[in-house]
Parts: structure tokens; C-alpha cells; sequence
């Protein structure tokens, strides 16, 4: 795993080195191709979606953290002593062929 600091040239730097270095490296079942996943919805990762730069985006449902979090955090303050260690959220892939998708466009983070 690396982390690249949400910097896009650093990501695609890591990449390239990681292909360069298993040059037999596949996708399952793509023929040769490599799928790119890119994680965290922003607009900018939503472009190179478009762009066909990846092959997905993985997106967070933050509204759902913060309701959990919220009913986890009333629970506790009530006293409640049987809290769940992890609480899961879930998450929204995106591709191109439903990103247009209002149902999946939703978790999309835009600049409004």
C-alpha cells in the first residue's frame, strides 16, 4: 500500500513504479489490462473517471458517518454498554457506467 498525499503525480508516479516492477501483472480476467481504482469521490477523480484515466472510484458515504456517529455518541452518553466495536458505513463505487446515476452521483464531494 501506498499513500500518495491526495497528490495526483505522486499517485501516478507509484503506480507506474509498481507496473514497471511486475511487468506481468493483470487484471482478473482483463486481458492484460490493469483496472485503476482511485479512492475518496472529489471532482477531480470523478474527471479522470470520465477521462477513462481509471476504471472506478470508490466513494464514502460521509452523511451516513455522520448519523452513526451522532446515534453512537447518544447511545454512549445514555449509557448504553453494549456498543458495537465498528460500525460500518458502506461505500458507493463509481463508474462510468453510473456515474451519471443520481442514485450513485450523490456521493460525488463537489465544491458547492
Amino acid at each position: 500500500m501506498d499513500y500518495n498525499g491526495n497528490d495526483a503525480t505522486q499517485a501516478q508516479q507509484q503506480t507506474a513504479a509498481v507496473l514497471t516492477a511486475n511487468p506481468d501483472i493483470t487484471g482478473a480476467g482483463l486481458k492484460g489490462a490493469v483496472q485503476v481504482a482511485l479512492f475518496d469521490a472529489s471532482e477531480i477523480n470523478i474527471e479522470y473517471l470520465r477521462a477513462g484515466t481509471v476504471t472506478q472510484v470508490i466513494a464514502q458515504k460521509p452523511a451516513d458517518m455522520g448519523y452513526m456517529a451522532v446515534i453512537t455518541a447518544m447511545a454512549n452518553a445514555r449509557g448504553v454498554t453494549s456498543m458495537p466495536k465498528r460500525v460500518p458505513t458502506g461505500y458507493a463505487v463509481i463508474t462510468a457506467d453510473n456515474v451519471d446515476d443520481p442514485a450513485v452521483a450523490r456521493f460525488i464531494y463537489t465544491g458547492e
